[in-house]
């Protein structure tokens, strides 16, 4: 039987650069997020996350030593598939147009930590809440 997990809070009101609250995902059958702007968001948003058996920093570079990646996602409201950009890591991009959007990642399988990042600010806030999918075995 499946059922969704509680909804945690990644992102809270982010009116600037940074990175969300890491959570631990690794029974997670699939990852879903629900993403809301407001106050005229101008910003890059992006999802990734982690296999490593440490939490990777997620504030500081991708590197040999810190793993990490950006995600893949589903809109599911459009059902338009997102791939990051690889060279300009860019995501999911607000341009003073809020919105409310509920997204899936497209492979949650072998992540076992979870969180958003904030890029080029220049106004306006954003808020990410989590939750995820699991069997649960009777």
């Amino acid at each position: 039987m499946k059922y969704f997990t509680s909804v945690e809070a990644v992102l809270t009101a982010q009116g600037a650069n940074g990175t969300g609250t890491t959570i631990n995902v690794e029974d997670w059958e699939e990852i879903w997020v629900e993403v809301s702007s407001a106050s005229s968001a101008n910003l890059i948003l992006s999802f990734v996350g982690s296999g490593s058996e440490t939490a990777p920093d997620f504030s500081a570079a991708i590197s040999g030593s810190n793993h990490y990646s950006q995600l893949a996602f589903t809109d599911v409201n459009t059902v338009a598939s997102e791939l990051p950009d690889s060279t300009s890591g860019a995501g999911l991009t607000f341009t003073g147009t809020d919105q409310f959007k509920i997204y899936k990642m497209l492979n949650a399988t072998g992540i076992r930590t979870f969180t958003a990042k904030v890029a080029s600010w220049a106004a306006g806030n954003v808020t990410v809440k989590a939750w995820g999918v699991k069997t649960k075995h009777v």
